[in-house]
């Protein structure tokens, strides 16, 4: 009778383990995603020169090939971030509402500019009904910009 009690707790020990141990590894591979999503959005911006017509249907394209969520809402809730609003949240050419936002960063005295990108993590909770959005902030490399 002693060792059938001892095991239970070995096996609750192994059960929470395993739920910790998969969470984790979920939640690696959530943020992967976005930062990939965040990569292929500022590999968009620095091939175009910045945010314009080209960079906007290789944004959404590129979204839509690598299955990223659309936001059905219409509201993109793009936070202040570093005292500047977002230029970009949402594709307004194809009705495709992706959520994200997109800052850019002034020029600084050499004449190059950056952007800043936020994606977000959705995990969705079935227990209570809800959907959490966590957001994901990457900047691009320096772009020149060359005088017309």
């Amino acid at each position: 009778m002693k060792q059938s009690i001892g095991n239970t707790y070995l096996i609750y020990f192994v059960s929470i383990f395993f739920v910790v141990a998969i969470t984790f590894v979920v939640g690696i591979l959530n943020y992967m995603k976005a930062f990939r999503i965040n990569s292929g959005i500022a590999n968009a911006l620095e091939n175009f020169e910045g945010y314009n017509n080209l960079s906007k249907v290789e944004i959404d394209r590129y979204l839509n090939g690598y299955g990223y969520r659309i936001d059905a809402t219409g509201n993109a809730n793009c936070p202040v971030k570093n005292s500047l609003q977002a230029i970009s949240a949402y594709n307004d050419s194809t009705g495709q509402n992706h959520r994200y936002c997109i800052y850019e960063y002034n020029k600084n005295s050499d004449g190059y500019f950056k952007y800043g990108i936020i994606t977000y993590i959705y995990i969705d909770l079935p227990v209570i009904n809800e959907s959490l959005a966590i957001p994901i902030y990457s900047e691009t490399e320096k772009i020149y910009e060359f005088s017309v």
